[in-house]
């Protein structure tokens, strides 16, 4: 929605960038206990890595190419769930994709998640990922996903880099093909350990807190108001 768009104040010659924001009160980290009953429920083993993905079913989200990538990481020995969340066009092609690579153990379609269900399940991964192949904004479900104690592979579209690269530029992949993003979420699993966790929380509190997004709005609008 636009309240969560970075929005540009220009005053003369001079522009100001304030970004959206994310509740950290809603969207934080989850005790060892309850991460791991959420992970049960969802399906995920207690052994490997929980990957999730929340996004709408469209083909430029790049979920096909999510799918491939899991094939190469699982090919390579890589020991996760990957779990989608999210309803759209995609649905059946996903699931015939998921079923032709013998992926069924392995990705799961969870299917249209209540907003209710969503902090639950952000805090309980071990990465989100976002494999956008175009036109991506102002990444809400990345900033909930880092509030939330969860490290954010993306890829270098729309505005994913500005949003990660002071965070950790090895989470950002060069592109959505399912290469680039098995190499990046192949790094980011081999380092998402608790610190980069608390770094994430950490991260998203500074720069995406609702109340320092807030100040920072207020201070764009009296510079203009007063220039």
């Amino acid at each position: 929605g636009s309240i969560s768009a970075v929005v540009s104040y220009y005053t003369g010659d001079r522009a100001v960038l304030v970004s959206g924001g994310v509740d950290v009160e809603r969207f934080s980290p989850l005790s060892p206990a309850t991460r791991s009953a959420v992970r049960g429920e969802i399906g995920a083993p207690k052994n490997g890595s929980l990957l999730l993905t929340v996004r709408r079913l469209e083909p430029r989200m790049g979920l096909e190419q999510l799918v491939q990538a899991a094939k190469l990481l699982i090919d390579a020995g890589c020991e996760f769930t990957l779990a989608i969340a999210g309803d759209g066009m995609l649905a059946g092609r996903l699931r015939e994709l998921v079923d032709s690579l013998d992926l069924g153990t392995r990705v799961h379609l969870l299917g249209q998640v209540s907003e209710e269900e969503l902090p639950r399940l952000y805090a309980a991964a071990d990465l989100f990922i976002l494999p956008t192949a175009a036109y991506e904004g102002f990444g809400i479900s990345t900033v909930e996903a880092l509030a939330s104690g969860c490290p954010v592979v993306g890829t270098a579209a729309g505005a994913t880099p500005e949003l990660l690269a002071e965070l950790e530029p090895n989470l950002i992949a060069r592109s959505s093909t399912p290469r680039d993003l098995a190499e990046t979420i192949g790094w980011a699993l081999a380092h998402a350990d608790e610190r980069l966790r608390e770094r994430c929380v950490e991260y998203s509190r500074r720069r995406f807190d609702w109340e320092r997004v807030i100040d920072r709005w207020e201070s764009a609008l009296l510079s203009t108001v007063s220039s």
